[in-house]
């Protein structure tokens, strides 16, 4: 896919996008868990600092393939997952999560990449570094796990520019 077409599914571990994500078994925090129990959150991508590319931002806010980094007794890992903008939900097969060792409680980053083509120059992604909400469920089937996220801070890459930004998503 082009620029903001979404990041393609790493490891082809998903297939298809993800239908039907109206919430129900996803873990949530209520309003209680940031400060002054008002929920800060205005909608992604809207969460996004507006200086971001506006490639960048489309990446951020469409469903694709993702790498999920999480911390494992061995150090960081990166494994494949499916992101849900519209929810900021992260999916990874829970089988992979118990093989590594998964320690959700110490945050998450999930990377975003468009990098089909050979050029540097048009190479696109970003990698929002969250703390997981709530308490990670799995689908029915035990298959999935599906991580709601709290994104602080969002590392950007377009061509030869890169930047931080902190969001309006973090946790106070």
């Amino acid at each position: 896919p082009g620029a903001g077409g979404g990041a393609r599914d790493p490891a082809g571990a998903f297939g298809r996008p993800a239908r039907g994500h109206s919430g129900d078994g996803v873990a949530r925090s209520g309003g209680g868990a940031r400060s002054g129990g008002a929920d800060r959150r205005r909608g992604w991508p809207d969460d996004l600092p507006e200086r971001l590319p506006p490639p960048v931002r489309a990446l951020a806010g469409a469903d694709g393939g993702c790498w999920v980094g999480v911390v494992t007794p061995a150090g960081v890992v990166a494994v494949p997952g499916r992101w849900c903008a519209g929810q900021r939900i992260a999916e990874v097969a829970a089988g992979v999560l118990d093989a590594v060792g998964a320690d959700l409680g110490a945050g998450v980053c999930v990377t975003l990449d468009d990098s089909g083509e050979r050029r540097p120059d048009r190479k696109v992604g970003c990698m929002l570094r969250a703390t997981v909400l709530g308490r990670p469920l799995a689908t029915a089937a035990g298959a999935v796990v599906r991580l709601e996220v709290a994104c602080e801070r969002v590392t950007w890459w377009q061509g030869f520019r890169s930047g931080t930004e902190h969001t309006f998503d973090r946790l106070h």
